[in-house]
């Protein structure tokens, strides 16, 4: 197993741990997400693709759509909105 398999394992679990604790406490589902964010950063590897957009890009929270973050569909385009910090991102429909 090569170094970027598992570091890109740990970001998954991360992610899985903060999917399953959000509800409990959302502040924790964020430091996992700002966690695996700052691995991301300093080993220089993407993040894995089923959890790319659960990361806000600006604030570094957990984004879950319809608790902490909106999603909108918008004239060929997806819209998510942050609701933390206010951010949002589109991204185009093929």
């Amino acid at each position: 197993m090569s170094r970027a398999d598992r570091i890109r394992g740990e970001m998954e679990r991360l992610f899985e741990e903060a999917m399953r604790i959000h509800e409990k406490d959302p502040d924790l589902a964020d430091r996992y997400a700002e966690l695996a964010w700052r691995i991301k950063l300093k080993h220089r590897v993407d993040l894995p693709p089923r959890w790319k957009g659960s990361v806000c890009r600006k604030c570094h929270s957990f984004m879950v759509p319809g608790s902490s973050s909106r999603v909108r569909v918008r004239r060929g385009m997806v819209v998510t909105r942050c609701l933390r910090c206010g951010d949002t991102r589109r991204y185009v429909i093929d």
